[in-house]
């Protein structure tokens, strides 16, 4: 990595990503926009990475693919 981009962006990032994670207070549950959401790879990213999400907004014109997300994300409800 170029020092200059560690120094001013990449360490910084670190410290507070380290900072939140250790005060569970700060930390928010997320608004997810799936903007051409497609089947969903967003939701399943951020539940791989144990992101807390609050509400998800999910738009996509292609019929399949929604039908598919709601099998696989809203099959719970």
């Amino acid at each position: 990595m170029h020092g200059d981009y560690f120094e001013a962006v990449e360490q910084p990032f670190e410290k507070l990503r380290k900072q939140l994670a250790g005060t569970p207070s700060l930390r928010c549950p997320a608004i997810i926009l799936g903007a051409f959401a497609g089947v969903g790879t967003d939701i399943v990213i951020a539940k791989q990475l144990g992101i807390d999400i609050a509400k998800i907004i999910h738009v996509e014109i292609d019929k399949v693919a929604t039908h598919v997300y709601c099998y696989i994300h809203v099959k719970s409800r």
